[in-house]
């Protein structure tokens, strides 16, 4: 019978926890602190990319606003929903926002994108290529 700090020490009639019930529970127990570092590291990524893209705080191209929850990347030349399809199954996380970011940086930020807010993003895709939020 095992003794000392270590020791589990079961009711009668109760089986032993195999390896993979405690990774089980484990991981149940700790759901919270993962989903909360998960989001922290795509949080970095998406920091760190934005900021390359723009050259150093993450600003939108366009319209110049500076709130990261509004900002995104933006293909420059279209084709941003076929390369988010392709990243699928490629060990990259997904097909959000975060498998862009990371191909981006392992790719060593190729040129052809640029940092927009949502809202220039989408207008730019509306017509064409150019948000026209600064025309008068």
């Amino acid at each position: 019978m095992a003794t000392g700090v270590n020791a589990i020490v079961l009711p009668l009639g109760m089986p032993a926890l195999t390896t993979a019930e405690k990774s089980r529970r484990s991981y149940l127990k700790n759901a919270e602190k993962r989903r909360e570092g998960a989001k922290s590291a795509r949080l970095r990524l998406k920091n760190l990319v934005l900021s390359h893209y723009s050259g150093g705080e993450p600003e939108c191209a366009c319209c110049g606003i500076a709130r990261l929850v509004f900002l995104t990347i933006d293909h420059v030349g279209g084709g941003g929903g076929d390369h988010r399809r392709t990243l699928s199954g490629k060990n990259y996380g997904g097909t959000g926002g975060a498998a862009v970011y990371l191909w981006l940086k392992r790719e060593g930020f190729p040129a052809g994108f640029r940092v927009l807010c949502f809202n220039c993003n989408h207008a730019a895709h509306v017509n064409g290529g150019e948000c026209g939020c600064q025309e008068g």
